[in-house]
């Protein structure tokens, strides 16, 4: 999943798009309105994203 919605989504400034994947943004959400620990969330940086996309050869998909 990509956490974007391109119906939505694609209209917006450039100044109010964020990286979804961010692990900052993703703590941040989780502090402010979570009640679970997430100690075994499955955080995406790009080093474990290039490996998947890179090695792995999974491409992104398009949603229609």
């Amino acid at each position: 999943m990509s956490g974007n919605n391109f119906v939505t989504e694609s209209f917006l400034p450039e100044s109010w798009i964020h990286n979804k994947f961010d692990e900052v943004n993703i703590k941040n959400i989780h502090k402010k309105y979570g009640s679970i620990p997430l100690t075994t969330f499955p955080f995406m940086d790009s080093k474990v994203r290039r490996y998947y996309i890179d090695i792995k050869g999974i491409k992104k998909g398009n949603s229609a």
